[in-house]
């Protein structure tokens, strides 16, 4: 690409690897005005965040604590980064990167929450690599908060990813996660199916039902969260390939949902209702061209005591889930109940 095509952003994401599954930018300067902070600080499901972090991570901690003298560069957004492993998707990397405003006062900030913190000299950055399977590194520009869920994966190799990417590199390039940030939410997030599409188990399974497994290349889900009047106002853009769109999702899902679910749901605790349309023929027709697969649930059903075609005349495929529980958020709450319904096309069956 010419110099004149390049995107060249002023914040984190120039130094974002290409090829990350999803990323989730914070507004965090518009957030903070929006909120009473001070106020959210004394909330418990705060409260219950920041004693997680200080059991696991003392210098998010300490960054939640009071993030005006934290260093990091509020004025700028900040990245949360998934990197799926295609080879192992159960192995994720998550890495939070941000702007450093005053790397005096970020390590400064480490030393405040661990007194016993010792400070690595990289090629090119810092690092704290005590905690194990989390790393803390930055240098003048950015930092990095890492975490994986695998010991297998190499932190210092992954931070050193983010340290080396050059905006010319960066995911900041790619035009369809530029869309989704334009935005100026108080949240966007974007998520990629390429990395799953390298996956040689999700290529199996695209066999197995006889799809294209280039059908899960270049899809992407858009999303945007504001809060608003004590309000939280969201929605997600799906764009879907026709090979796993049409082909696939298009034969489990109806265009909308045509049952009116709102007599038939008590409103009392009620914190959640989810309306799905489900195409039950739609579901059925796509099994009947894959008489393998077809035949594994019609066993399965079975051996759960019923017959496979008495539910696909059964049920209309419009549903409902709704949660139930107290609205209060304390830590002796039980959990919330989960309550399904759905259309009965033919109750005879």
């Amino acid at each position: 690409a010419c110099k004149s095509d390049l995107f060249e952003p002023k914040d984190a994401a120039a130094h974002i690897p290409a090829d990350v599954t999803a990323i989730t930018a914070i507004n965090a300067r518009q957030l903070m005005q929006k909120a009473d902070f001070e106020a959210v600080k004394e909330m418990e499901f705060y409260q219950a965040a920041l004693a997680e972090a200080q059991k696991n991570s003392p210098a998010i901690a300490e960054v939640m604590v009071n993030p005006e003298l934290s260093g990091i560069d509020l004025d700028k957004n900040i990245y949360i980064t998934y990197d799926l492993n295609p080879k192992n998707p159960e192995e994720i990397f998550v890495a939070t990167v941000f702007s450093i405003k005053d790397r005096k006062a970020f390590e400064s900030l480490l030393k405040n929450a661990d007194p016993d913190v010792v400070i690595e000299d990289k090629d090119g950055f810092s690092a704290v690599t005590k905690y194990p399977r989390q790393i803390v590194a930055w240098n003048d520009e950015i930092g990095v908060f890492g975490g994986a869920n695998s010991r297998d994966i190499a932190l210092l190799d992954k931070a050193r990813d983010i340290f080396e990417t050059k905006s010319e590199t960066s995911i900041a390039q790619n035009k369809n996660l530029r869309e989704t940030l334009s935005g100026k939410h108080d949240l966007s997030s974007w998520l990629s199916t390429d990395p799953i599409a390298q996956n040689p188990q999700a290529g199996m399974a695209m066999a197995f039902l006889d799809l294209d497994k280039d059908a899960l290349k270049n899809n992407q889900i858009h999303s945007a969260v504001d809060f608003k009047d004590g309000q939280i106002a969201g929605h997600s853009d799906f764009f879907i390939s026709e090979g796993l769109g049409e082909n696939f999702i298009g034969k489990f899902f109806k265009s909308e949902i045509q049952t009116d679910f709102t007599k038939y749901i008590p409103t009392q605790n009620l914190l959640s209702a989810t309306t799905l349309a489900l195409d039950i023929r739609g579901m059925d027709e796509f099994l009947s061209q894959r008489p393998q697969t077809r035949d594994m649930l019609v066993f399965m059903a079975k051996d759960a005591g019923l017959e496979y075609k008495d539910l696909v005349e059964t049920f209309d495929g419009d549903c409902l889930v709704a949660l139930y529980g107290a609205v209060e958020n304390t830590s002796n709450a039980p959990a919330p109940t989960p309550v399904f319904s759905t259309k009965i096309k033919n109750a005879e069956t």
